[in-house]
């Protein structure tokens, strides 16, 4: 009875096999033959290693083949595999003239990076209204890298007038995605109160956030400054020890620093000058070793 299921489950595999030969083999002809959609197909079947061996040559040669033909997504994956070197040499300028391509077919994922190259001026000379005007229409079709890119810039009022409150309305859509960096600047904004209503409540809830899940270093520093002076929850001096230490051992040298006045000062912990003088001494070397490099 096991004999015959093992042939039972060997005939299918092998009859699998074989339809998959044939698919692939079908769809190679018809790409050859110049269909459009065949060529794209093959091209991320060959970039991902579905059905075939994955091979990023192969993959770039029919995503080409594809994006000469006028498709915004095959036009997107090209830009992007010339700009990793992917299938073919880092190529920053071809790259940006295939996300240029997907870009005027309003496809959205190669604004973003188009942007970020008109941001810092790769191949292309630094303009930041245009990376604005780029990242703000990613922004609008949910591109969560570009929602904190236009935010970032409201911030700093760089390519579009300075606004902390559209700067906050574009950290949240981001960070409501799952992105660790507007989660951050969200939180710092809402501490701090600046152009924006004060909230240290939320700024509290979204630094924890950072410092437990995503071992935040920064976000751990200033979680353990808010237990410690009562900001958006109730002062602890344990909690703010308990997180200072782990911003610590992440090289934050802030926390370091504070660290050592904790040790010193015998808050959060008892009093122990010798492990004060060892955090002292190693906020020292990291901030002369940071200078240095």
């Amino acid at each position: 009875m096991k004999t015959t299921r093992i042939i039972s489950i060997l005939f299918a595999t092998i009859c699998f096999s074989f339809l998959f030969a044939d698919i692939i083999s079908d769809l190679k002809l018809k790409a050859e033959n110049g269909e459009l959609n065949a060529q794209f197909e093959l091209g991320v079947k060959y970039y991902f290693g579905t059905d075939v061996e994955q091979d990023d040559e192969l993959a770039f040669y029919w995503m080409k083949k594809a994006a000469e033909q006028g498709e915004a997504a095959a036009e997107y994956n090209l830009g992007y595999m010339y700009q990793k070197g992917e299938g073919t040499e880092i190529n920053i300028s071809l790259a940006r003239e295939w996300y240029e391509k997907a870009a005027e077919q309003n496809y959205p994922k190669a604004k973003f990076p188009l942007g970020y190259m008109y941001y810092n001026g790769e191949e292309v000379e630094k303009d930041f209204e245009k990376a604005a005007e780029l990242f703000i229409d990613a922004a609008e079709d949910g591109i969560m890298e570009a929602q904190y890119a236009i935010a970032f810039m409201y911030m700093q009022g760089e390519g579009v007038e300075q606004n902390n409150e559209r700067a906050i309305t574009w950290f949240e859509k981001s960070a409501q995605q799952g992105s660790p960096n507007a989660k951050f600047f969200l939180a710092d904004l809402l501490y701090k109160g600046e152009g924006v209503q004060r909230d240290t409540a939320r700024s509290f809830n979204l630094f924890f956030d950072l410092a437990s899940n995503d071992k935040d270093n920064e976000a751990q520093y200033y979680l353990a400054l808010m237990y410690l002076n009562g900001h958006g929850t109730a002062v602890d001096s344990g909690q703010a020890f308990y997180w200072m230490s782990q911003s610590a051992e992440l090289e934050y040298i802030d926390a370091q620093y504070e660290l050592a006045k904790m040790y010193y000062n015998g808050i959060g912990v008892e009093k122990d000058s010798s492990l004060g003088d060892q955090w002292q001494d190693e906020a020292e070397l990291n901030e002369l070793f940071e200078y240095l490099w």
